[in-house]
């Protein structure tokens, strides 16, 4: 998968077991996942609370943002509930090998992607920082929404 490649995004069910239509959720602006090895490890644990401590201003950005691991959805949904970021099991990596995630030892690489309202892959960055991450993609998401298309349409 590369950057400019326009994507088919499945249903999905979140560990909290509620499905989501990814298509959807990126045609109303932005969908961000972020891809993270295991749950309630400590890089993964910063990255997931940096995300929630940015959740509103992703939403006021119009950007979804979950987490996905290849791990179960009980062990998912409770790391969820503790950093409060809607998360996806993934652990036949069908979502993962969308975007071409790797795995190391059986779990993801920690991977970021953003699907713009065009269902196109606008951005990836491979082997995140997690302390970087969730900051990163906000930054890059208020540049761009603020370029040229958006100057158009205004």
């Amino acid at each position: 998968m590369k950057e400019g490649t326009s994507v088919r995004l499945p249903r999905v069910q979140t560990a909290e077991g509620t499905w989501l239509d990814l298509e959807a959720l990126a045609r109303e602006g932005w969908l961000v996942l972020f891809f993270y090895p295991k749950s309630g490890s400590p890089g993964c644990t910063l990255q997931a609370r940096r995300y929630a401590a940015l959740a509103e201003e992703f939403r006021k950005l119009g950007a979804h943002v979950l987490g996905v691991s290849a791990e179960p959805q009980h062990i998912q949904c409770a790391f969820s509930e503790r950093v409060r970021v809607r998360t996806v099991p993934d652990p036949a990596g069908h979502l993962a090998s969308i975007f071409g995630v790797g795995r190391f030892l059986g779990h993801l690489r920690r991977d970021t992607v953003v699907v713009n309202h065009h269902l196109v892959v606008e951005k990836i960055w491979r082997g995140t920082n997690p302390l970087r991450d969730a900051d990163r993609v906000l930054a890059y998401l208020k540049a761009t929404s603020h370029g040229p298309e958006v100057t158009r349409a205004d």
